[in-house]
């Protein structure tokens, strides 16, 4: 018996009575029986639509429809369509993702970050920058490293950490580091930037913490004490006064690659900053929008399967499991 299906349609299929023509068929095709199988369509189903009819998952039978909305311009939420309030099962759920998405990631870079602390702990040693020295050893490289170990040894304890104390004793460390690498950037003749802005990038891009978490340790512990020490000046002064003359006061060719200096040493890690925050706004809205799509797929594929279930036993009920067999493999039955 070779089967062959003329239709499509979600609704149950209907078998049409052998007559007498199917003798001259079977002649007519070698001896090779063809089996029709007419689907009608869905207003003329005898099932209705009400009670087995599949149901489509649109968006306001998925999540609540929950949707993806801005707040206090840099942020974003999940909101319930139903009453606009936020919906903290989302969030909850969004922010356990980002820390497990984020893992391999962050334990990486929290290595390769300790990594560039020793180096630059070493050097400061050659110069004879102890108080540099061991603010890098002693405060800085130590935290990178633990959060490398956290992240790959204690992965439990790290999976769970969202939402609890844990996860605000483990931003106040972040924030002592960040202030720690301002010191240690103060400690040199002439402050610098770099180690900064490498910290910064460190925090928004690899870190699964909240956004408003991030700009709490990057501006309040990181820029504005940066900035306040630039502006204010040199708090040290060189023993050494010889070799550093101080200039006159008319002496304008002498202040200004000064000033310029300064200008820029203000600049690069405010531009970055701020760079980064729009970055890490829209990055934190797609991936909002993301999980919103995979649950309603994951709810389609799941009512799907539902719906495969119950047509194949209508069909069952109605052939022989060798024939259903059959038109899923599309062979032929003799």
């Amino acid at each position: 018996i070779q089967a062959t299906v003329l239709g499509q349609s979600s609704a149950t299929p209907e078998v049409d009575k052998v007559d007498e023509e199917d003798e001259e068929c079977f002649r007519r095709h070698g001896g090779t029986r063809y089996v029709q199988i007419d689907f009608p369509s869905a207003n003329a189903s005898r099932v209705p639509p009400d009670q087995d009819a599949p149901v489509l998952l649109t968006d306001e039978s998925t999540n609540e429809n929950v949707s993806v909305q801005r707040n206090w311009v840099c942020y974003s939420v999940f909101v319930r369509g139903s009453d606009k309030a936020v919906d903290n099962n989302m969030e909850a759920r969004f922010a356990m993702s980002k820390y497990r998405h984020f893992g391999g990631a962050f334990m990486q870079v929290s290595f390769m970050m300790l990594v560039g602390v020793l180096l630059l702990a070493l050097i400061a040693a050659v110069q004879n920058q102890w108080v540099r020295v061991g603010t890098l050893v002693g405060v800085v490289g130590p935290i990178y490293a633990g959060c490398g170990i956290v992240s790959r040894w204690h992965q439990r304890k790290y999976l769970n950490i969202s939402g609890t104390s844990q996860e605000t004793w483990f931003i106040a460390i972040l924030c002592f580091q960040t202030a720690a690498i301002v010191h240690a950037e103060w400690s040199l003749p002439e402050l610098d930037y770099r180690m900064l802005c490498v910290h910064i990038g460190y925090i928004f891009n690899f870190t699964p913490l909240k956004p408003s978490s991030m700009h709490i340790i990057t501006i309040f512990f990181g820029l504005l004490p940066f900035c306040l020490l630039q502006v204010s000046g040199p708090l040290h002064v060189n023993e050494d006064l010889t070799d550093f003359p101080f200039p006159e006061e008319d002496d304008v060719s002498c202040r200004s690659p000064k000033s310029a200096k300064s200008v820029v040493t203000l600049m690069m890690p405010t531009v970055i900053l701020i760079y980064q925050v729009i970055v890490i706004m829209r990055r934190d809205e797609s991936l909002r929008i993301d999980m919103l799509e995979s649950d309603d797929l994951k709810k389609q594929q799941q009512q799907l399967a539902i719906e495969r279930a119950k047509l194949e036993e209508a069909l069952s009920t109605m052939f022989p499991r060798m024939l259903i067999s059959a038109f899923k493999e599309h062979q032929y039955i003799c």
